[in-house]
């Protein structure tokens, strides 16, 4: 099958869906599809292009608002008839309104992956808006595509409470590179770990304020929040860990790389994502396949399997009680602690897999 893939960047900078679209597309190539990934220049090219096993071009934008780029329309007008199969990522953008009109247009089938754009926390954020959008442009894309390509059930359940549309649950994988087993003797109990944008969404606040409760406990507790600045929001979270005397024990290095990652997960005590809203959340998978115990909350599409596995513990996003859940962990016995892990692991090992997720995206197409 010759695939094309529509994105907004492919900089790992922007976020899990733009790191998670180059592994979905190496286990595409390794099943013996051809795979062409396009978006925008975002002038950051971590790796080379010409160096992976599918195709990425980029274009520059024309304008930022509505992130349009006319050599991006162009192209795919040109292109799109050479597909088999079409995968559209977002919702809201200019891309994610033209590639699909020119795919019906030209008989291609195609699919959208939201991202979480309908999850009900998501769309919250400028509601009357985007309900008109939705009525406008984005339904009839929808409810024309062979399926929206969600990545939880949650995210499933969520998102069809905006229209009509046909889902499919196609849970993502995690980098084999991270499945290698830690020594849990070289690991830091007090070190806990985050790493993903820093939104409002995510919860940064709600670690900054749990840290002082953390403290009291374990007074060797550190936490490294990595993850790029999306919304302009660290300058507010150093103040407000100055203004609690905890700023300290806390640090904020930036985007952390692939290498970056992996010495963090080998190390962390404890993995923590209190976010409102997750439709994957690819930070927590890559934690749990590394073997760290997690402390999230209920709007994680994890926390459905954290129990069942014994992965870790699903807390509350009010600081004190979130502050005992990462205190509980910290403290526990070896024995427990090393539960916990294996327990994280086994979550992944059975659920999710760049492999799988490849193969149930070709069957949904190929139906």
């Amino acid at each position: 099958m010759n695939i094309l893939i529509c994105m907004a960047s492919v900089d790992p900078r922007m976020g899990g869906p733009s790191t998670a679209v180059r592994a979905l597309a190496s286990a595409l190539t390794d099943q013996g599809h051809a795979v062409t990934i396009v978006a925008h220049d975002d002038k950051s090219h971590a790796v080379q292009d010409d160096t992976l096993p599918y195709e990425i071009l980029r274009f520059p934008l024309t304008m930022r608002v509505w992130q349009f780029s006319a050599a991006y329309l162009s192209w795919v007008r040109k292109n799109i008839s050479r597909y088999d199969a079409v995968l559209v990522h977002s919702l809201f953008l200019s891309h994610s309104f033209f590639v699909p009109l020119l795919a019906r247009k030209t008989k291609v089938p195609y699919a959208i992956r939201p991202h979480g754009s309908l999850n009900i926390a998501d769309m919250a954020n400028n509601l009357p808006l985007k309900k008109v959008y939705l009525r406008a442009i984005e339904q009839r894309n929808l409810r024309s595509a062979r399926f929206v390509f969600c990545t939880s059930q949650r995210e499933a359940d969520e998102a069809v409470r905006f229209g009509d549309f046909r889902t499919e649950v196609i849970p993502l994988g995690v980098d084999d590179s991270i499945r290698s087993g830690r020594d849990l003797a070289l690991v830091d109990r007090n070190l806990i770990a985050f790493i993903g944008r820093l939104t409002r969404k995510k919860g940064v606040d709600i670690v900054v304020r749990s840290l002082p409760d953390i403290l009291k406990v374990h007074p060797n507790a550190k936490i490294i929040v990595a993850g790029p600045d999306d919304e302009g929001l660290l300058d507010g979270f150093r103040q407000l860990a100055s203004s609690l005397g905890v700023i300290d024990s806390i640090s904020f290095p930036g985007h952390y790389g692939e290498t970056a990652r992996n010495e963090l997960l080998a190390k962390a005590g404890v993995f923590i994502l209190p976010s409102l809203d997750e439709n994957f959340g690819i930070g927590v998978a890559e934690a749990m396949a590394a073997g760290v115990p997690v402390a999230i909350t209920p709007g994680v599409s994890h926390a459905a399997y954290v129990p069942q596995y014994g992965a870790g513990i699903v807390s509350s996003r009010n600081p004190e009680v979130f502050a005992t859940d990462v205190s509980r962990i910290i403290g526990l016995d070896q024995d427990a602690y090393s539960s916990m892990s294996h327990g994280a692991e086994r979550l992944v090992q059975e659920n999710y897999s760049w492999k799988r997720s490849a193969a149930q995206l070709v069957e949904c197409f190929a139906e």
